[in-house]
């Protein structure tokens, strides 16, 4: 089941408490992080428990690495998911945590704490995530899931000084989202309810004005940086930079004689 999703699972062998580290590597884009956000990120099942030992079969989407770590100090559980064999969790971004703000939490690392001391207990340390059990998630069968992905993009306080990478995935979980709801108007075209069409429009309506305003914000971040210089200053930085290095590397004469010749054109 969701092997649509996953990678090939890997078994894991634990005791104790344990510290897993889950990753995105450098060479994933944000923009492609986006395409698989609200599917779920990784799954733990407990296969088997022989005296200390507890095997896991663990699967994740293919752009996810874990390190794992002992803890010999007791790990705080909090909100901690039990678990015995044949059970498991999944890891799902939280109910009204954009994408963007996941990914950037991914980034740093999410860990997850595992004891297998006593019982199996699961546990998370960051907000941005939340684990399921297997038999509780209902998260793939919400229907539908878009909607309340538009209504949670609308509901983040946006950043005009934001730099212009941040901006450009903002633009791009916009514009995914729209997509969506396109899809899914198109779909359920002939059961939606007069007010079920109205929210869609007002929801598209809404995206197209917050994609404007972004793309605006975009625009002037990618101008930020040549606000420094008049109009008939050199706007390159990189060949600003080449100049000053050929008028170093250059002997005095020579540069003498070019600011001459600069001069006179300046004066005529």
């Amino acid at each position: 089941m969701l092997g649509q999703y996953f990678a090939s699972p890997t078994e894991l062998t634990m005791s104790g408490r344990q510290q897993l580290v889950l990753t995105v590597p450098p060479q994933f884009s944000d923009f492609v992080l986006l395409e698989f956000s609200s599917y779920p990120l990784a799954e733990w099942i407990v296969c088997e428990r022989n005296h200390s030992n507890v095997h896991h079969l663990v699967r994740k989407q293919p752009f996810l690495t874990f390190d794992m770590s002992n803890v010999t100090n007791p790990l705080p559980l909090s909100s901690a998911v039990s678990r015995s064999l044949g059970q498991g969790v999944r890891l799902y971004i939280a109910p009204g945590v954009s994408s963007a703000k996941a990914i950037s939490a991914l980034r740093r690392g999410v860990t997850v704490d595992i004891d297998c001391a006593a019982e199996i207990c699961f546990s998370l340390n960051s907000t941005a995530f939340e684990l399921l059990p297997l038999e509780c998630d209902r998260r793939l069968m919400l229907q539908p899931q878009v909607l309340e992905h538009a209504r949670t993009i609308l509901a983040q306080v946006p950043d005009p000084h934001a730099e212009a990478v941040t901006l450009a995935v903002q633009l791009s979980e916009i514009q995914q989202t729209s997509r969506q709801l396109k899809r899914y108007q198109q779909r359920m075209a002939l059961e939606l309810s007069p007010e079920a069409a109205d929210e869609l429009l007002q929801l598209h309506a809404q995206l197209e004005q917050k994609r404007q305003w972004l793309g605006h914000c975009y625009n002037q971040a990618l101008s930020r940086h040549s606000y420094r210089y008049s109009a008939n200053q050199v706007a390159d930085e990189r060949l600003q930079r080449t100049l000053e290095c050929y008028e170093l590397l250059a002997p005095p004469e020579l540069v003498a004689m070019v600011a001459t010749l600069t001069g006179d054109e300046n004066e005529h």
